[in-house]
């Protein structure tokens, strides 16, 4: 069954904050890059990446020593010639769970869209594996390079990693240790595709979709918090998260947003906002909850569904 997620690449690029993430299986993780880096080649994609968190994982711990730690492995790509359909995905998890190798979880495959101008566009497909040890892993295959720029909502769900044939979690740690933040950024082994690599290295979160606002104010906010929660658990030790900025351009834009926008186009997004809520909530941290509560984030009506949205009333 094809779904259609129009939360971009919110299933794909969640780091659990409530719980953390436990710490990585690096074996399983060098078998299941090993497998996907080469069937995703065999099916013609190129530009093969790892995203999410654990790409930020492998970045802070390349760079601080914080330790791997992630719930699944995001990797992606694009095609060299086309675009991506139903039926070329349909491909990618014929291959990649031939032989018993892995097997597609529920919802099954699923197609990215988001909203914006009024209506809902397409930037790819993903689906959600477990390979045949047990490890999971999620893949987000989009119809180019320029799709990547409309994934996540900050800088701290926006970092690529490259992945390189013969690539494992050890070489990929390696290759990000060597030289200055810079360095790595302009080697192109570290890549965040609004320029925000370096800071988020430097503990620094950044909006980098804002127009996301006008369609998904709620969601906007709570992944901001979720990139702070992320950043004090793998970042710089030594340094304080720096979201001042962020924070400042969300507390005075947040309320026109709120007044102005009405339903949610996609169904499921009530979905996604009361499971961010509830995951902050869990989380205790009385800073996140103390900046919601200057956001003007009602968490406790967000965690049981309930949008008070001014517009729709």
């Amino acid at each position: 069954m094809w779904l259609r997620c129009a939360v971009g690449l919110y299933l794909l690029t969640t780091v659990v904050v409530a719980e953390a993430a436990p710490p990585a299986d690096v074996a399983a993780t060098n078998r299941v890059l090993k497998q996907v880096r080469r069937v995703l080649a065999e099916q013609g994609f190129t530009g093969i990446n790892i995203g999410g968190g654990a790409a930020l994982s492998l970045a802070m711990t390349a760079r601080h020593g914080s330790g791997l730690a992630w719930n699944d492995v995001d990797i992606g790509g694009y095609p060299r010639r086309g675009k991506v359909d139903a039926a070329r995905m349909k491909q990618v998890a014929a291959a990649l769970t031939r032989g018993g190798k892995a097997r597609v979880l529920a919802p099954g495959p699923f197609e990215f869209t988001y909203e914006r101008e009024g209506g809902l566009r397409s930037r790819g497909f993903g689906m959600k594996l477990e390979d045949s040890t047990g490890a999971h892993y999620d893949i987000a295959l989009l119809h180019g390079p320029a799709e990547l720029k409309t994934a996540g909502f900050n800088s701290t769900e926006g970092l690529f990693i490259p992945l390189r044939k013969g690539d494992t979690v050890e070489r990929i740690v390696a290759r990000l240790s060597r030289g200055s933040a810079g360095h790595v950024v302009s080697r192109g082994d570290l890549i965040e595709p609004h320029g925000q690599a370096v800071a988020v290295l430097n503990n620094k979160i950044a909006l980098t979709n804002k127009w996301q606002l006008d369609a998904s104010p709620e969601l906007v906010a709570l992944r901001l918090l979720r990139g702070l929660e992320k950043l004090h658990e793998l970042g710089n030790a030594k340094q304080k998260v720096d979201a001042r900025s962020a924070l400042r351009w969300i507390k005075k834009s947040l309320p026109r947003a709120m007044g102005s926008v009405r339903e949610a186009k996609d169904p499921s997004y009530p979905f996604v906002v009361q499971d961010q809520a509830q995951k902050l909530l869990a989380s205790g941290n009385r800073r996140l909850l103390t900046e919601a509560k200057k956001l003007g984030l009602d968490l406790r009506a967000l965690a049981k569904g309930q949008l008070d949205r001014p517009a729709a009333r």
